[in-house]
């Protein structure tokens, strides 16, 4: 085999690049884009913005039915690459879909086959993929492609807002559906393999020294048998949910404030920015760094930036030092989790066990933003929910020292 990282470009980073634009142009168009469709969509149908909201709820638990059979899926004989072909064209050909929907029913059908075929494409398998192809700079690697999702937000929202304005949301639908197919198919199709066997490489970083791929760590039977898998699907929930009830919340809570709506929109696409930023130094951190002290520092800069977002109404200043801390924080919801996961339980089992961390992240994106809307509707304010979120998180810090405690191993780099 040929090519180390000494042999000039490695096709380790094509793989990132393909991957980089799944999370593009696949999660962050259904996820992160999903709230541009709702006042068009409501005030067309006369549907009710509770009613239409929904469908981000059937896509996540979607996409957590299909993260628990993961293990079974992507180590079945179709393998990784044919299971990403067919989801390119489910996932694109589903989106299209919306455009025919008119009633809740037909949206929450539509939604749920988004959410199967975006599961088999994106955070799992993409996961997988960087796993097998770097053992060197591993998270630079994690932390492209997770930042692919925050950068579909700069570039395909103006995108969508202008098509919604030129066209009504039925068409942008279908061109928004084409989009997709034509970004993300050339990837799965043609760039994309699954090891760097099949290219005659080796990983980014080089092999074990016997010359062998390396296998290490548990099974997923080993691992449900070990407290600290429940101890990180129990802080992997807490801070997705802590965090969704934020970022989706954000400008809401800016415009409740005293805030305009233009600067409260403008907080919110900084917001997504500086979170696409913040996921590249992220993974350049957990390189230099090590997994122990780089989630530990995320968690710190998560419940900082919480905790001053509370003050917000103080001034601008406040504002800009919740959207550092926290745009680099909130990494900790993407690059963080695969990585813990590796550190943890290693590569044997991979798929099986990170298939249940993503079930925790779905669960946790299903509930945070409904708490936290919640205490809105009880309190009259978002400050409580943000207080709730800064202790929860506060308790869940300690959870991951405990676990960190439990497995020394997380501190190498």
């Amino acid at each position: 085999m040929s090519n180390n990282k000494t042999s000039g470009f490695h096709y380790g980073w094509v793989i990132v690049a393909s991957c980089f634009m799944i999370m593009c142009f696949a999660l962050c168009l259904v996820m992160n884009c999903f709230g541009l469709f709702i006042k068009p969509v409501t005030e067309d149908l006369g549907l009710s913005r509770q009613a239409f909201s929904m469908n981000s709820t059937m896509i996540s638990v979607a996409m957590m039915a299909v993260s628990f059979f993961s293990g079974k899926i992507f180590s079945s004989r179709i393998g990784i690459k044919k299971i990403m072909m067919i989801a390119t064209v489910g996932l694109s050909a589903s989106y299209a879909l919306y455009s025919t929907a008119s009633t809740p029913v037909a949206f929450y059908a539509v939604s749920i086959a988004v959410g199967v075929f975006l599961a088999l494409l994106a955070q799992v398998p993409c996961s997988m993929l960087v796993n097998n192809w770097f053992r060197e700079k591993k998270g630079l690697a994690m932390g492209l492609v997770f930042m692919g999702s925050g950068v579909g937000g700069i570039v395909l929202n103006p995108i969508i807002s202008a098509l919604m304005g030129s066209m009504g949301w039925r068409k942008t639908y279908l061109v928004m559906a084409g989009l997709m197919f034509l970004a993300i198919a050339p990837c799965t199709f043609f760039l994309i393999r699954v090891r760097p066997e099949d290219k005659d490489l080796e990983p980014y970083g080089g092999r074990a020294q016997d010359g062998t791929a390396e296998v290490y760590g548990m099974t997923y039977a080993e691992a449900r048998r070990d407290i600290r898998f429940w101890l990180l699907l129990l802080s992997v929930m807490v801070i997705t949910a802590c965090c969704c009830s934020v970022v989706q919340q954000l400008a809401s809570y800016i415009s409740d404030i005293g805030y305009s709506y233009e600067v409260s929109a403008m907080v919110s696409s900084c917001s997504l920015g500086l979170m696409a930023v913040g996921k590249l130094l992220t993974g350049r951190m957990y390189d230099k760094l090590g997994t122990r002290n780089s989630t530990l520092i995320c968690m710190g800069c998560v419940i900082g930036g919480i905790g001053i977002l509370s003050m917000a109404a103080s001034g601008v200043a406040f504002i800009g030092a919740f959207l550092l801390l926290f745009g680099v924080g909130c990494a900790i919801t993407t690059v963080s989790y695969p990585i813990l996961t590796t550190s943890l339980f290693g590569n044997r089992d991979y798929s099986s066990i990170y298939g249940i961390v993503n079930v925790a992240n779905s669960v946790g994106t299903a509930i945070g933003s409904p708490i936290a809307a919640a205490i809105f509707d009880s309190q009259g304010s978002y400050a409580p929910a943000w207080y709730l979120a800064a202790a929860v998180l506060s308790v869940d810090f300690v959870i991951l020292l405990i676990m960190f405690k439990k497995n020394p191993a997380a501190d190498v780099h």
